[in-house]
């Protein structure tokens, strides 16, 4: 029977450096004693007191785990064992490399080495060409507010004082514990030791989770009027948000400063993320040498909560930067996104008669538009004070600064949304001109530029139209409406018409849901249907596939 191998060290006892510059965490013992004899060779160990002149850097873990010869300092935190204090480990099966402990509160970033997406292209590996953007991404010195991340390393459990303390509010929140009964739990003597917990009540507690990130935007208020009153909602400032997610530490080793060209070796161009598209090198040329681009990223969409108790519903709008690689922030527990603003419902219609019906379609999209206007003011009058050739100096989650431009990039959305953010027909495409009886035939390329919708052209007729409404010139107004209607489009504003270095009607992208899984599929399943009843082959199409035998997760 082989022998029983040792526990290993868990992330909660892991080991730091004793060396005060040095912030280094191991999770077993042996890797430490060699870290020491390789990075600090020569050096003399610190005096035990090294840490009064220090911040006070606690071990990860809770003081109930301490060991009896381990005696906690006057701030809670354990000394690092001296060099000749580390006992030899035996039965290691490590691989001698020591590791460092992921922050908590923080998305964890993921390994270095990742598995290649089996329906990406493949590139050639070994001789790839890369062009990166001459000019993009300049620094301009270091961030001197860096070092605030530093502080969180040394204790990662602020402003908790341990790791106990931390997991106790993680229970008395997944629990949905009210606060009387947390402060009941207080109380009646649940704590044993008062003293290792930074809270005492329910109000105290949440209020240290509210601590844990105050650089998050702060939610404003405001209203607009209406023929049917006063509507009010809720956004934050997006360029705060942009702001907010560029310096985020999590994300350094996941964060792109400027576009490149990727050329395989047949000499095909290569497509990946944001900062391979060519929108994000021809917009870079547009704008001073060393700009950094921040490509915002909104989402939208109306969503029926629940069809009782007045027939609720939410309008949230989202925010996240193209700069984040998309396998960060396309995943939800990565926290790579920010609720950006939540929009008021416009009223249902009443049905009393057509003409009422667009009165009031006009009326909520005029509504859109000025509420629109409102949360991306911050965006149109960029930079707040300044130069618009200069942009405006952010920190990055690199500690580095840069001169930034927040450029909104690509709307989210299902058809139906942005066939209402755009001011089109519900049956037109928002991107381009194409006749409704048209849509899904192929458009040659020398062809698709007179398609594309551009947004000077239709300001500039919108423009006629309001000042023959004004002028009351009936002939007018018909000669716009009735061009307005040769593009499927309504005779009103787009919401993206005044944000800069934007081209409105290219801010749509396909919404994987209802145009790849829903519309290709069912534009898919249409044509086989039709030729195999051309050709007389449906029902042995439906034979075989009735015959198909049970697989997992195969429904059919």
């Amino acid at each position: 029977m082989p022998p029983a191998r040792r526990p290993r060290t868990s992330a909660l006892d892991a080991l730091e450096c004793p060396y005060p510059d040095c912030m280094t965490m191991f999770v077993r013992q042996e890797n430490l004693k060699r870290h020491l004899r390789i990075s600090h060779q020569g050096q003399p160990l610190p005096p035990a007191n090294h840490r009064q002149s220090h911040p006070p850097r606690r071990r990860l873990y809770s003081p109930h785990r301490q060991s009896p010869t381990e005696t906690p300092e006057p701030d809670g935190s354990i000394p690092a064992p001296a060099l000749d204090e580390i006992p030899e480990e035996t039965d290691s099966e490590d691989d001698g490399l020591y590791r460092r402990v992921p922050q908590p509160h923080s998305p964890a970033q993921e390994p270095d080495t990742e598995e290649a997406d089996p329906g990406e292209t493949p590139m050639d590996e070994e001789n790839p060409e890369i062009e990166v953007h001459p000019t993009a991404g300049r620094t301009f010195g270091d961030d001197p507010d860096y070092n605030e991340f530093r502080d969180l390393i040394n204790n990662p459990w602020q402003p908790f004082y341990c790791a106990e303390d931390f997991k106790q509010a993680i229970r008395f929140v997944e629990a949905h514990y009210p606060k009387s009964q947390i402060d009941r739990h207080f109380n009646e003597g649940g704590c044993k030791i008062p003293e290792h917990f930074s809270y005492t009540s329910g109000w105290t507690m949440y209020n240290q989770i509210y601590a844990m990130d105050n650089q998050l935007p702060k939610w404003r208020e405001a209203s607009i009027s209406t023929p049917n009153g006063r509507r009010f909602f809720y956004f934050r400032d997006p360029v705060e948000c942009a702001r907010y997610l560029l310096r985020q530490r999590p994300y350094k080793d996941r964060m792109v400063y400027g576009p490149t060209r990727t050329v395989d070796a047949e000499g095909d161009r290569v497509y990946s993320e944001m900062n391979s598209a060519d929108w994000r090198w021809e917009t870079q040329d547009r704008l001073p040498p060393g700009a950094t681009i921040v490509p915002l990223i909104c989402g939208s969409d109306e969503t029926q909560l629940k069809d009782f108790s007045g027939d609720k519903k939410a309008w949230p709008i989202y925010l996240t930067i193209g700069n984040i690689n998309s396998s960060i922030r396309n995943k939800y527990s990565y926290l790579a996104q920010i609720v950006l603003a939540f929009l008021p419902v416009p009223p249902k219609f009443q049905r009393n008669s057509a003409s009422d019906d667009r009165a009031q379609r006009d009326i909520n999209h005029q509504v859109l538009c000025d509420i629109a206007k409102i949360v991306l003011e911050p965006v149109t009058r960029f930079p707040e004070g300044g130069d618009i050739n200069s942009g405006a100096l952010w920190p990055c989650s690199d500690g580095k600064m840069r001169r930034c431009w927040p450029i909104l990039a690509s709307w989210l959305a299902d058809h139906m949304e942005h066939a209402n953010l755009m001011g089109v027909k519900y049956n037109a495409c928002p991107k381009c001109q194409t006749p409704k009886d048209e849509l899904g035939s192929l458009i040659l390329p020398p062809d698709l530029e007179s398609h594309r919708r551009k947004s000077a052209v239709f300001q500039q007729k919108y423009r006629e139209y309001q000042n023959a409404k004004t002028a009351s010139d009936r002939q007018a107004i018909k000669i716009t409406e009735d061009w307005f209607e040769s593009v499927s489009a309504r005779p009103v504003p787009c919401i993206f018409w005044d944000l800069p270095h934007v081209e409105a009607y290219d801010l749509h992208r396909p919404d994987i849901l209802h145009n790849i899984y829903i519309g290709m599929f069912d534009h898919l399943m249409t044509w086989i249907e039709g030729f195999l009843q051309r050709h007389e082959k449906a029902a042995v199409f439906d034979e075989i596939w009735a015959g198909i035998p049970p697989y997992p997760n195969f429904y059919h």
